[in-house]
């Protein structure tokens, strides 16, 4: 893997480990990033893995720009500057790795669970649910893919609700019907498993603004600004940054203006803005044109 492609699978994992912590109860869901367990001679490493009162989600992340697609025989594929490349897949990489987490954490069991009706309670009769997190500028064949992996495969942006909406499909009507973890053993699991997750190297600061380093370039030749003000009508001094909804302009005036806009060329909605230092660029998913918006400064924050 290139330096490129590894620093922006790197910032992919750190926007979902951002997104996760901020969007995801810690009273009811616990998270571990870059999780490295061993047994037996055997490792996984387990990019994202999150407890909750029912088991484990396992969150495999991929960082595609390009086209995912799935066909029938579960074989996965994606296209990397126009040419398709078979690639392993992430699903059964996540089943190899709820394997070594159910052994290592059965081996501790005794000190991690309590008994039940003078049973030792164990980690084999839980739930392990799996999702794959793609980026998301990726565009992934829904049509072709098997249901039940269409179904694991989530874009980052709603990985965090897909999260909150796996423990209620272990309770019926509220009451549990899956074997549950108790508070003390949801802290007991959590204190066990902490010290095997390893941060990287980098102190890249985590932020809502998304990476589009991998993004295609525009040239900054004859770069007109195609925004303006949706109040004031004006072009002069504004500023660019990144909101809620994405991207925005800010005007002297004080209103905020979206720059998604439709495409100049076609006039599609299906537009995606992305950023390279100061410069904005709208692109195109319909006809596949991409256009510099402008060059805008930040806004500064107070912060």
């Amino acid at each position: 893997m290139d330096t490129t492609r590894k620093a922006a699978g790197e910032q992919h994992e750190k926007n979902i480990s951002y997104q996760l912590s901020r969007r995801l109860p810690s009273d009811t869901f616990k998270i571990f990033d870059n999780l490295k367990l061993t047994h037996d001679g055997f490792s996984a490493q387990i990019d994202h893995l999150v407890l909750h009162k029912y088991g484990f989600i396992i969150i495999e992340s991929k960082s595609i720009h390009g086209e995912v697609k799935v066909n029938r025989e579960e074989e996965w594929s994606r296209s990397y500057k126009g040419t398709w490349y078979g690639i392993g897949s992430p699903i059964k990489q996540a089943e190899q790795q709820i394997e070594i987490l159910k052994s290592v954490l059965q081996d501790h069991a005794p000190n991690l669970l309590g008994r039940l009706l003078g049973m030792q309670k164990g980690f084999r009769g839980r739930q392990y649910d799996i999702l794959i997190a793609i980026s998301s500028s990726a565009m992934f064949d829904r049509e072709s893919a098997p249901t039940h992996i269409n179904d694991r495969v989530i874009k980052t942006e709603f990985l965090a609700d897909s999260i909150k909406s796996i423990p209620g499909k272990y309770a019926f009507y509220k009451v549990d019907s899956s074997p549950w973890f108790s508070e003390k053993e949801m802290s007991a699991i959590t204190e066990f498993l902490a010290p095997m997750c390893h941060q990287d190297d980098s102190n890249a600061e985590l932020s809502e603004e998304p990476d589009n380093k991998e993004q295609h370039k525009v040239s900054e030749e004859n770069c007109e600004i195609l925004l303006k003000c949706k109040s004031c009508g004006g072009v002069e001094g504004l500023m660019g940054a990144y909101g809620k909804f994405g991207y925005y302009i800010k005007c002297p005036c004080g209103t905020n203006t979206s720059m998604k806009i439709p495409c100049p060329s076609c006039a599609a909605k299906d537009t995606k803005v992305s950023k390279l230092k100061t410069q904005y660029t709208l692109s195109c998913k319909s006809c596949t044109k991409e256009v510099c918006l402008g060059d805008f400064p930040a806004v500064e924050t107070n912060s």
